[in-house]
């Protein structure tokens, strides 16, 4: 990567680098997947809608929010699967920042969404004796 000029890196480019950079993080094996496909998901977002290559450094706010925005209304992805997708942007875009890529992370300060409480289930009393003398 030290060869090439930052300012001409397309975003395909990159992205097998930051796959490699995570791997030496130390994540487990499941992490790496979940970032690995949806940092690739909004690369295929990013290309379904652009007329042109896609250069790291001219992604910005607003081509996040765009991805959001379909995550939440056409995909109809839930708030905890959008949020882990802007972190995975958010380290995808941190990584970028540490090398020199790009000088802005534009998902510093980005809102996640909001997730509602969900009434957590509680066996009563009666139940766990239940149980246990069942056993």
């Amino acid at each position: 990567m030290k060869n090439i000029e930052k300012d001409s890196l397309l975003l395909s480019q990159v992205i097998p680098y930051f796959h490699e950079w995570l791997k030496t993080r130390g994540m487990r094996e499941a992490t790496l997947r979940g970032y690995k496909m949806d940092i690739n998901q909004f690369q295929k977002w990013l290309a379904a809608r652009s007329n042109g290559p896609i250069f790291v450094n001219e992604i910005n706010r607003q081509h996040i929010e765009g991805f959001v925005h379909y995550l939440t209304h056409e995909r109809k992805c839930k708030p905890r699967t959008i949020n882990r997708k802007i972190n995975a942007m958010s380290t995808f875009f941190n990584f970028l920042k540490k090398k020199k890529i790009v000088e802005e992370n534009p998902l510093e300060d980005f809102e996640r969404v909001k997730v509602p409480d969900s009434e957590r289930i509680y066996l009563t009393k009666e139940e766990i004796e239940a149980i246990i003398k069942s056993m």
